[in-house]
């Protein structure tokens, strides 16, 4: 079957543009057709499963558990809305779903022996038990009659539809081993997802994430409908749901599209990457996949479109060295492995070598298929893992670390002294608005690296609780830009919201330098008497150096001008400057003549995401300028220290 050819004067840039929705419903699959990935039955590929594959996989899944399963009770649920508390509820909640997930592939590994049926036959029926498989954070079911979900009127959230996925690849893998030996099961496992995920998705306009009425899409959209799609199609019951959510979803999915900057940045940060364009990924490998046969056996290449090739490139951009990532917005400055196999995926069905290099270079800090590494470490990506002989072929050859990326979309750039090495400085520095997904009030922040060892930092963020994502989030001192590499006037702080943005901003990068200049006086509310805020940062290739410059101009004058730097490195004040660094990646920060007072603020850290970021402490450097008047100007200058 051919397919229709874009207008000449316009390459493809959506789905649509590639084969209209309605013809990407008519293609979809009849349910139960579609089997992606080898089923526990075919032994010839279970028991020649890598086995570097097995040896990683045996933490978590080589025999089944003797101990009780883990109780749910509606109290935990209950403690989200009475204290803030997501934690109680959620530890239980993602390791039933671990423990699932190990139990399936233990019985595909080991062969489906009676034991191990028996321990997925238990964790399948405990979460059809469940009265709804929202997280509390995120459940608008029961408001009427308090916060407990109301199974007749599930929430399809992020987590709804995930523990859906995970059934539907597990009935995938497992179904007809489950049909015989306990034929209820599988019976019951694909009428509750249809009832919690298919449905849903299908009768409902009012989610948000589905951009009917103008909403800006984020990680939510992606990640929920790469399992919404599996679901369906292996739990439907007849071809006019599979077409129905096809459709929906290729109009879903372009709304999405639609909403994601041309150069591929990922305004959520590198941690949301994972879940926003890697899922995106999942659901063009889906829905190609699955309406390729009656399409002719080849579906339109959705993974030639451009945006589709630069949303994987983020990861690059993003890069500073080894786990090390620039972690603008919610997220740690150290990012796990998890998904090096997904992205050397994504490497191949786009062309980019890059990508497949710094995939394979992820692996090589250690083995990947755990499920103990992330609470949402889905069943399909482990298979999909197990399945993918090029990734198991592919070698380390190093990071491929870009010379530069600028990010115009975002108002980011990242620069590294030298391209292909992590010797020397790396800077990343944002523009943008306080209004972003996962914001943090930190516009005009920066990153500092030497060496690939951060030295000025963004904290990132703590374990999630319900003040994160309510009106309390500036509270958090995390989000507040004081506690970011950021200028605080008389005491005030940047301010949330979209309006609070940079203005007349340069982002730019060339053969010798990389930088970022731009406005902040609207960062700050109508309190501040701000006529100009103006910053510079600037990697400079051949002086080997990163400088800062600000430059006001206030209406009044100030009584107090603070710089704020963050650092998780011994500081020590020399004349003219600092030294920051304890081994040797140390620099020097020159304060260009300015007789700055220097505070020093110690944050001692216990919450675990910082703590594995950034070890037990946290500095702040206060640089208070000593005359700030009504109009001055400083220069900064970071360099390495030789000494």
């Amino acid at each position: 079957m051919s397919h229709p050819v874009p207008h000449p004067d316009r390459a493809p840039e959506r789905l649509r543009d590639l084969l209209p929705g309605a013809e990407w419903a008519a293609a979809a699959p009849r349910p139960g057709a579609w089997r992606p990935l080898p089923t526990a039955s075919d032994r010839a590929f279970w028991d020649a499963a890598p086995a570097a594959a097995r040896r990683a996989l045996a933490v978590s899944v080589d025999a089944a558990p003797a101990r009780p399963w883990t109780v749910l009770p509606a109290t935990g649920f209950l403690a989200y809305r009475r204290t803030g508390d997501r934690q109680t509820f959620e530890q239980v909640y993602f390791a039933r779903r671990t423990r699932l997930a190990a139990a399936a592939v233990a019985a595909a590994l080991h062969g489906p022996r009676p034991d191990l049926l028996d321990e997925v036959v238990d964790g399948v029926w405990l979460l059809c038990d469940e009265a709804g498989w929202c997280l509390p954070a995120h459940e608008q079911s029961g408001d009427a009659h308090g916060p407990l979900p109301d199974p007749g009127r599930p929430t399809l959230d992020l987590f709804t539809a995930e523990t859906g996925g995970l059934l539907a690849w597990l009935d995938v893998l497992l179904g007809d081993a489950l049909d015989t030996h306990a034929p209820l099961v599988g019976e019951r496992l694909r009428r509750t997802v249809r009832e919690r995920v298919v449905a849903p998705f299908l009768d409902r306009d009012d989610w948000w994430w589905l951009g009917l009425h103008g909403e800006s899409l984020n990680n939510w959209t992606t990640w929920i409908v790469s399992h919404v799609l599996p679901c369906a199609y292996v739990c439907a019951t007849d071809t006019a749901t599979t077409a129905a959510v096809t459709e929906r979803a290729v109009g879903v999915l372009d709304r999405y599209l639609d909403c994601c900057p041309p150069d591929g940045a990922c305004d959520e940060g590198i941690a949301y990457w994972r879940r926003s364009a890697a899922s995106l990924f999942e659901c063009l490998e889906t829905l190609s996949g699955a309406c390729a046969p009656a399409l002719g056996g080849t579906a339109p290449d959705v993974f030639a479109l451009p945006l589709v090739r630069a949303l994987a490139r983020y990861p690059l951009a993003a890069h500073i060295a080894g786990d090390r990532y620039v972690n603008f917005a919610d997220g740690p400055a150290r990012q796990p492995a998890t998904d090096a196999a997904l992205l050397h995926r994504y490497g191949r069905r786009t062309g980019d070598a890059d990508l497949q290099r710094h995939a394979a270079a992820m692996r090589a800090g250690g083995d990947l298929l755990r499920f103990d590494r992330s609470p949402d470490m889905s069943l399909h990506r482990v298979l999909a893992e197990l399945a993918d002989s090029h990734w198991h072929a592919a070698t380390a050859d190093g990071f491929p670390l870009p010379a530069h990326t600028v990010l115009p979309g975002v108002q980011v750039v990242t620069a590294r002294q030298r391209a292909g090495s992590t010797d020397g400085f790396h800077l990343a520095a944002k523009g943008g608005h306080n209004g972003e997904p996962h914001n943090h009030n930190d516009v005009g922040t920066f990153i500092a690296a030497l060496d690939g060892t951060p030295l000025l930092v963004d904290a990132g963020v703590e374990t999630y609780s319900r003040a994160t994502f309510g009106p309390e989030r500036y509270t958090i001192w995390t989000m507040r830009s004081s506690w970011h590499n950021a200028p605080e006037i008389d005491g005030h702080e940047q301010r949330p919201g979209r309006e609070h943005a940079a203005r007349d901003v340069e982002v730019y990068a060339d053969e010798h330098t990389a930088g970022l200049s731009l406005e902040l006086a609207a960062t700050w509310d109508d309190a501040v008497p701000v006529r100009s805020w103006r910053r510079a940062v600037r990697l400079d290739r051949r002086t080997e150096r990163i400088t800062v410059d600000d430059s006001w101009d206030l209406e009044r004058p100030a009584r107090e001008v603070v710089l704020n730097l963050m650092t998780p490195h011994t500081v020590t004040e020399v004349p003219g400057g600092l030294l920051i660094g304890d081994g040797p990646a140390r620099a020097r920060l020159d304060f260009g003549g300015t007789a700055f007072t220097v505070g020093l603020v110690e944050r001692l850290l216990e919450d675990a995401r910082m703590t594995l970021s950034w070890g037990p402490v946290l500095r702040r450097i206060r640089l208070t300028h000593p005359r700030p008047g009504s109009a001055g100007s400083v220069r900064l200058t970071l360099s390495r220290h030789s000494g």
